[in-house]
């Protein structure tokens, strides 16, 4: 059975608990937290994230995961290290508050790097991400982007694969695979 989603801030970007009236209008079960009035998920205040909680729960929607949007960034950027050591963590943390377990990321920057070999580096920190997102009680899946590493649902696939974690599986956009290049999108 297909679940259908809908981030909040693609409804309503300024007005979450009005994105969630709506979401529930159209029938839409299930949400995912991406963008705040104050920032990103997770990196507002606590109590932005709590208000948040509590019209989710009181609209009886579900959670059906989180987006902090890491890793569109150069695999060199020195914030990695802090999305590994504290951002990650606290984001499984409410991630969880939330009721779900599943965390989006994404690949890297390419940085204008064509080249059809996925950097090693790219596997070795996916897999690190994995294993903080495992260790913190939650799954970690890369969403394919354009400009990224694992642009298409094929790329994505074959990072997957290198990393070789349970823990680690695939969020597949059909229109970013289709921006990225990729020949047929869909189903292929």
């Amino acid at each position: 059975m297909m679940q259908i989603s809908i981030f909040t801030d693609e409804i309503n970007p300024d007005a979450p608990g009005r994105a969630l009236d709506i979401a529930k209008n159209w029938g839409v079960g299930h949400v995912e937290i991406r963008s705040l009035p104050n920032g990103r998920f997770p990196a507002v205040p606590d109590n932005e994230l709590e208000d948040l909680r509590a019209m989710i729960d009181g609209s009886g929607l579900l959670v059906s995961g989180v987006s902090p949007g890491y890793c569109k960034c150069s695999w060199e950027d020195p914030s990695v290290e802090n999305v590994l050591s504290d951002e990650l963590p606290r984001c499984c943390e409410w991630a969880r508050r939330f009721g779900t377990d599943i965390i989006s990321c994404f690949a890297f920057d390419k940085d204008g790097d064509n080249t059809a070999t996925i950097p090693s580096a790219i596997v070795d920190l996916m897999g690190k991400m994995s294993s903080v997102a495992e260790r913190n009680g939650c799954r970690l899946v890369l969403e394919n982007e354009a400009g990224c590493w694992g642009g298409t649902g094929i790329e994505a696939a074959e990072i997957i694969r290198k990393v070789a974690s349970e823990n680690f599986t695939l969020c597949w956009d059909p229109g970013n695979s289709c921006m990225a290049g990729a020949e047929c999108p869909y189903p292929g």
